[in-house]
């Protein structure tokens, strides 16, 4: 009898912590989940205590032991995925974290980003890297002749963060100072500080990395952002070994065979390997990410080329486009009263036939790709004393169906690939109002998988690639199948609601702007 095998995954995400056991069929067998907690100490600030986040971790592991008690010794291979562009700094001799993690989210940065955007130096670099391409064709610099900075990436937190804090340069000159994303902190904590390391699909999403050359941008770092190479981890492939598990934490060792950011991990786990290949993940913000094979897409409209993951010699690319908060938009609604939960909430919007001329634009924290406004607002307009809670519940629906609409066609447009089925997950993916109005709009098919943790499985994938687990990528790909696929239906009105709706973007932007 062969010996049973298993892969612990663990998902650092921006909502909840989730760690699971996954077999050789790619099921999970036992999961854990904790609601992370965000701090915010000042408008604009989202934040995680490092202490706090590793009991969290350390606890749901046990949990997911505790759940599954046979399952310890079958565990050969350590998975790591999770939320990008959160990061935190720590000392090298000791660990000691000097700062709350900063998450992706957090805007404090905005001005310092306005800042080095409007810098001559840019200006520059813009205007020397245009002639380059003019002459050469490189993609490469067409990419950094349109490079803006954004709250949004690391790079440009990282740069405030040290321009507060002269110290911590100090630290940099004396070699004691390390950078890292929860991924590697996490990694770091793991293997009882003997590994400082990430792959390349969690260094793309940093803004600190030069996705053409597969190193750390000096160009970003030295030139625009005085960042010292030296503090960031070593760059390793996204499936190999990255070192033993410390035996103390837990009472048994592996190998953290895979470390891929979340929706790389997605991408990876859902089975879209070839150019035009596309999913969405719908969870706390909408993710809409297609394969780009070899070739890596010059950015634009707010749209971010990044690696998908690199083994061997294989790197593969993708271009994403997200919404930050349209989960966040739905807890809303739900929050408010006009549904009593995220999976009613689609039985409420099929109650009426349509939204009665109301519209919303989900834009809590700003409108991205293809809008890229930070300035504009969440909007709910065209409401009449007949509006009705399922009025507004189905308007909510829309408008993040609309959202994703646009990063689709915006995708399309500038990649010039011809895109596949839309495949899905995430917790939003299991409302079927939602997903049937996405394939009408985008008038193909939409698959919803089998599981909504496909960051957590297309991490373990990957884990178990590494040790042989099983053969190749596509037999372990092909585990994962659909549950259920809504097939588009033909619908003339939907391109006068959409067009109406765009009206009301309009009226959204540039609201929060500052005089």
């Amino acid at each position: 009898m062969s010996e049973t095998k298993s892969v612990l995954s663990l998902d650092i995400g921006s909502t909840n912590i989730k760690v699971a056991i996954v077999n050789e069929k790619a099921e999970i067998i036992g999961i854990a989940s904790q609601k992370i907690e965000i701090l915010s100490p000042e408008v604009g600030a989202a934040e995680l205590e490092p202490d706090r986040l590793w009991s969290q971790i350390v606890s749901s592991v046990q949990e997911v032991f505790s759940k599954c008690p046979n399952s310890r010794e079958t565990v050969k291979s350590v998975a790591i995925t999770g939320q990008r562009g959160t990061f935190t700094l720590w000392k090298k001799d000791n660990g000691k974290t000097l700062h709350n993690f900063v998450m992706w989210n957090d805007t404090r940065s905005e001005q310092y980003a306005t800042s080095s955007n409007s810098s001559m130096l840019l200006k520059a670099i813009h205007g020397a890297s245009a002639c380059i391409r003019v002459c050469t064709g490189s993609d490469r610099f067409k990419m950094v002749s349109r490079f803006k900075f954004s709250a949004q990436q690391a790079s440009i937190r990282l740069a405030w963060v040290l321009s507060r804090h002269p110290e911590y340069r100090q630290l940099a000159s004396a070699n004691n100072l390390c950078f890292g994303g929860v991924e590697t902190w996490l990694l770091w904590k793991l293997t009882g500080g003997q590994v400082h390391a990430t792959d390349h699909s969690f260094a793309a999403s940093t803004g600190l990395y030069d996705p053409f050359l597969g190193t750390w941008s000096t160009l970003m770092c030295q030139r625009f952002l005085n960042i010292p190479i030296s503090i960031l981890p070593e760059l390793r492939d996204s499936s190999g070994t990255f070192g033993m598990i410390d035996e103390d934490l837990f009472g048994f060792s592996a190998p953290v065979s895979a470390v891929i950011g979340d929706q790389q991990s997605s991408l990876f786990g859902l089975g879209c390997f070839r150019a035009g290949e596309l999913k969405c993940s719908f969870g706390t913000g909408t993710f809409m990410c297609a394969a780009t094979g070899d070739r890596c897409v010059p950015f634009q409209n707010g749209l971010y080329s990044m690696v998908a993951w690199k083994i061997g010699n294989e790197v593969a690319y993708m271009i994403e486009g997200n919404e930050s908060d349209t989960g966040l938009c739905l807890e809303w609604a739900v929050a408010v009263g006009w549904a009593d939960s995220l999976e009613q909430s689609s039985d409420v919007a099929q109650s009426v036939p349509d939204t009665n001329g109301v519209f919303f634009v989900p834009g809590f924290g700003g409108l991205h790709a293809p809008i890229c406004d930070d300035s504009a607002a969440c909007l709910m307009i065209g409401m009449t004393p007949q509006s009705t809670k399922a009025h507004m519940a189905r308007a909510v629906l829309e408008g993040i169906a609309f959202r994703v609409m646009e990063m689709l066609y915006t995708i399309q447009d500038q990649t010039k690939l011809t895109l596949r089925d839309l495949t899905v997950d995430g917790g939003m993916s299991k409302n079927d109002f939602l997903m049937q109005f996405v394939a009408d709009l985008l008038q193909r098919k939409v698959h919803r998988m089998n599981t909504p943790e496909t960051c957590l499985i297309g991490a373990a994938l990957l884990a178990g690639l590494s040790i042989g687990l099983w053969k190749d990528r596509e037999t372990a790909s092909k585990l994962v199948t659909s549950e259920k696929t809504f097939y588009p239906q033909p619908s003339a009105a939907n391109e006068a609601k959409y067009q109406r709706w765009r009206e009301a973007v309009e009226r959204s932007k540039l609201w929060y702007r500052k005089a």
